[in-house]
C-alpha cells in the first residue's frame, strides 16, 4: 500500500480507537474513576494526536498539489490552530453549559472540570498529540524548516 493508503487508515483506525474508548468511559464512568490516573489527559491526547495526523495529512496532501516545499513551522502552525479551535471549543462549551440548555449533555464534563488547571493541563495534552502526530509524520518524511 501507499503511504498516504497507510497515514489515513492509521488515522481512522485512532478515530475508531478514540470513539471505542469514549463509548466504554461513559459506560463504565471511567472518566471519573480514573481521573487520577489521567484518563482524561490519555483522551485529550488521543485527540490531539488524531487532530494532528488529520491536519498533517490534509496540509501534505494540499502542498503536494499546490507543489510547494513541506515547511514545518507552517504544519506545526495549522496543527496549532486546529487544536486552538477544537480544544479551545471544547473547553468553552464545559464552562457556558449553565448558560445553554442546549449544551446540557455536557454538564458531566464540566462537573468534572476543576477549573482552570484543569483546562490548561487539557490543551497541553491536546498540544502534545498534535505534536506526535507532526512528528510521526516526520518519521515517515524529511521536511524543510
Amino acid at each position: 500500500m501507499r503511504f498516504s493508503t497507510w497515514f489515513w487508515l492509521i488515522d481512522l483506525i485512532l478515530l475508531g480507537l478514540i470513539l471505542w474508548l469514549n463509548s466504554l468511559a461513559w459506560q463504565y464512568f471511567w472518566y471519573w474513576r480514573f481521573d487520577q490516573y489521567g484518563f482524561d489527559k490519555l483522551m485529550h491526547f488521543l485527540a490531539g494526536l488524531f487532530i494532528g495526523l488529520t491536519v498533517t495529512g490534509i496540509w501534505v496532501w494540499w502542498c503536494h498539489k499546490k507543489q510547494r516545499p513541506l515547511k514545518r513551522r507552517e504544519l506545526l502552525a495549522w496543527i496549532g490552530l486546529a487544536i486552538l479551535a477544537v480544544g479551545g471549543g471544547w473547553e468553552v462549551m464545559e464552562r457556558g453549559y449553565k448558560n445553554h440548555e442546549f449544551l446540557y449533555w455536557i454538564k458531566p464534563f464540566a462537573l468534572m472540570s476543576q477549573g482552570w488547571l484543569d483546562s490548561t493541563t487539557d490543551f497541553i495534552s491536546d498540544l502534545l498529540g498534535g505534536l506526535a502526530g507532526a512528528w510521526s509524520f516526520k518519521l515517515w518524511n524529511k521536511t524543510e524548516n
